[in-house]
């Protein structure tokens, strides 16, 4: 079979991958002049260093990324990332370490921590599903907004504000996030190891690509509908290409535009997913940062652009054979909307700025500096979401010849957008039996 996908971010290359290894004829249409999406390396001008700038980390409770790992030959490449954040509690540049997997936040104290711990507990187990791997069907959660459900402030910053920094680059208005979802962060994000691979967690994309048939710089105007199917897709350039099945892995908004005009509640579920942007600073220091810190988290009341940094010479010192740091500045929604309009060399003044105060070692030793701005980050998950994503992909599965996949789908993190591959190659068979028949 002909199979077209759309988007060659990691839900499009993994597509791509299932079909090829089902034997279908597989062309990807990328409408940039790169593969990967949020997987992005960045290589440090005049040296052999390299720093993911996008995606960070795998979970070592991820089933369908570690198969997927393995697939490709590049499970003996994973490796743990060690290493502790430093947290900034906004008392002048008092600071405390904690170890990501198992959170005591000194700030909170005795009480505070226990509160913490009683609150997340009572919400892990008094809620069943698998992590990011399916679209759950338990709909309590997803009626509730997660900042509703405490008044207490150190819970609200350090668990639903927290996590959704860390696992949805966003800071959460009252209604702009559901228990659900900080329910799946917590899980994913307190639970687990956080593991690369030696090349950097891009690898996995670069491996993907590198294996796939991919036209670059191919934007899709649009699904070709027939006789009530999708029979293939429509290029900006004019051009028109006949499939026999269409996975469309673009991210929401982007794929709201290519339905028909006809899909009224498809497009209205696809165009109302929120995907903000997100710009990150990296800054060449001539000398390493402290050592096994590779995260620092700036105070949660804190009025600056930058949420948080990651050192990715102690995240991954293989990839950095000087021994330098690149340190990473995180410029986060909301924030990262109201200076979207903002020049790189703005960006990165305002960033240095910001972070001197807090991380040691940057003052003077700045070399040089990237700003990477990815358009489209973790969608938001809000209050209604899932079921929403439920009613959508019920109106797919009564269409023929077309799957949709992202991470849009199910939780926002990459295991999401995998578990969305598995289903949407599973549609394939079933809705195309008219061409076995006619056969």
């Amino acid at each position: 079979m002909k199979i077209a996908i759309i988007g060659a971010g990691i839900a499009g290359l993994a597509a791509g991958h299932k079909m090829r290894r089902a034997g279908h004829d597989v062309t990807i249409y990328e409408a940039s002049d790169r593969a990967g999406g949020r997987g992005m390396l960045l290589n440090r001008p005049g040296t052999d260093d390299w720093a993911d700038v996008g995606s960070q980390y795998f979970h070592s409770n991820y089933k369908y990324g570690l198969k997927l790992i393995e697939e490709v030959g590049l499970t003996s490449e994973l490796k743990k990332i060690t290493g502790k954040t430093r947290m900034f509690t906004g008392k002048s540049d008092a600071s405390f370490l904690v170890k990501p997997s198992v959170p005591w936040l000194k700030s909170g104290g005795l009480t505070g921590n226990l509160r913490m711990a009683g609150y997340i507990a009572k919400l892990i187990l008094s809620h069943k599903s698998e992590t990011f791997a399916a679209a759950d069907k338990q709909a309590a959660y997803d009626r509730i907004s997660a900042l509703s459900t405490t008044s207490d402030g150190f819970l609200r910053d350090h668990t639903v504000r927290m996590l959704s920094l860390i696992g949805c680059m966003s800071d959460p208005t009252p209604d702009g996030m559901s228990l659900l979802q900080v329910y799946r962060l917590a899980k994913i994000v307190l639970m687990t190891d956080y593991i690369s691979l030696n090349g950097g967690t891009a690898a996995l994309h670069r491996t993907l690509a590198e294996q796939s048939d991919i036209r670059f710089s191919s934007p899709v105007a649009g699904l070709i509908e027939q006789g009530g199917r999708v029979t293939g897709l429509h290029l900006e350039t004019g051009e028109s290409v006949a499939a026999d099945h269409v996975i469309v892995a673009a991210h929401a908004p982007r794929a709201a535009k290519l339905v028909p005009e006809t899909w009224t509640k498809e497009r209205s579920f696809l165009a109302g997913i929120e995907m903000p942007t997100a710009m990150i600073v990296s800054f060449f220091l001539d000398q390493s940062l402290e050592k096994d810190v590779w995260t620092y988290f700036l105070p949660m009341d804190h009025k600056g652009p930058v949420q948080f940094c990651i050192d990715t010479q102690q995240k991954s010192p293989g990839n950095h054979p000087s021994g330098n740091a690149t340190l990473q500045a995180w410029i986060l929604n909301p924030k990262s909307a109201a200076l979207a309009e903002k020049t790189d060399q703005e960006l990165a003044d305002l960033a240095l700025a910001d972070i001197t105060p807090f991380v040691p070692g940057v003052k003077g030793h700045v070399e040089g500096f990237a700003v990477t701005r990815h358009p489209a980050t973790v969608p938001q998950s809000a209050v209604g979401h899932n079921a929403a994503a439920l009613a959508f992909l019920d109106a797919i599965d009564r269409k023929d010849g077309v799957s949709f996949c992202g991470d849009y789908l199910s939780g926002g993190y990459m295991e999401s957008a995998l578990w969305s591959v598995e289903r949407a190659a599973a549609r394939i068979p079933r809705t195309n039996t008219h061409l076995q028949q006619a056969a």
